[in-house]
C-alpha cells in the first residue's frame, strides 16, 4: 500500500535531487509519485512537474526516445496551468530534437511557436534570435522563399541594432546564403506589431473568448512526412 503523500514536499524533493543531478534519485521519485498518483488531485501541477522532470532525466541520459515523449508531454500540460514559459522552452527543446533527426518541418513548427510564445510575452530579442534558426532550417531545406520571410521577420523583430548574439548570428546567414538573403543595413527597423507575425496566436489557447474554466488546447502537431 501506497503512503500518505504531500505533494508539496514531494516537488521539493523532487526539485533538489534535479539542482543535484541526482538523476537516479530523481528518477526513483518519479517513479514513486506516479504510484501515488491516485491521492493527487484529478490534474495538478505536479502532473507537470513529473512530465518536465522525467524529460530532464531522459536527456542527461541520452534516452533520445523518452526525452521527446516527455517533454512534449510537459508542453501539452503547461498551458492547462498557464506555464507558457515551461511550454515556450520545451517547443525549442523539441525544435532543436526534430533538426538533429532531419525532420525539418517539425524542427520549423516548434521553433515557430516558441517564437510566437517569446512575442507574446514581450521578448522580441529572443524570438528574433530563434527566426533566424527557422530561416537556417528553411534555407537548409532548400525553400528560399521561406528562409527570406523568416529573416525578415526576425528583422522586424530586433533589426540589425539587435544585441551582438544577434547581430553575430545574422551574418553568418548573410554569409553562408548570399543568394537567398540580403544585407538590410539601410532599413529601417520596423516595429513589432500584436498580431506579428502570424502563427498561431497562443492567445488562443488561453480560452479568451470562453468561460474562465475553459481548458486550452494544445496547437495539432504537423503530419509525419
Amino acid at each position: 500500500m501506497v503512503q500518505n503523500c504531500n505533494p508539496a514536499d514531494d516537488a521539493a524533493k523532487l526539485q533538489k535531487l534535479l539542482l543535484a543531478k541526482d538523476y537516479a534519485g530523481a528518477k526513483a521519485l518519479c517513479d514513486l509519485m506516479d504510484r501515488r498518483i491516485g491521492q493527487y488531485n484529478k490534474l495538478s501541477q505536479l502532473h507537470l512537474l513529473i512530465a518536465h522532470s522525467r524529460a530532464l532525466i531522459a536527456a542527461n541520459q541520452d534516452d533520445r526516445d523518452s526525452a521527446i515523449k516527455y517533454f512534449t508531454e510537459s508542453c501539452v500540460l503547461s498551458p492547462f496551468f498557464e506555464d507558457y514559459e515551461t511550454r515556450r522552452n520545451e517547443e525549442q527543446i523539441l525544435a532543436l530534437f526534430s533538426g538533429m533527426d532531419g525532420d525539418w518541418k517539425r524542427s520549423q513548427y516548434f521553433m515557430k511557436v516558441s517564437a510566437q510564445w517569446d512575442i507574446e510575452a514581450g521578448n522580441f530579442s529572443d524570438a528574433a534570435m530563434k527566426y533566424l534558426s527557422i530561416t537556417d532550417l528553411y534555407a537548409m531545406s532548400n525553400q528560399p522563399t521561406e528562409a527570406k520571410d523568416a529573416f525578415d521577420k526576425a528583422e522586424a523583430l530586433i533589426g540589425h541594432r539587435g544585441n551582438e548574439d544577434y547581430r553575430t548570428k545574422r551574418q553568418k546567414m548573410i554569409s553562408a546564403f548570399p543568394h537567398i538573403l540580403t544585407d538590410s543595413q539601410t532599413r529601417e527597423e520596423a516595429k513589432p506589431t500584436s498580431d506579428y507575425p502570424a502563427f498561431p496566436s497562443p492567445a488562443a489557447d488561453r480560452g479568451l473568448s470562453g468561460t474562465s474554466d475553459e481548458r486550452p488546447q494544445c496547437p495539432p502537431l504537423p503530419h509525419d512526412k
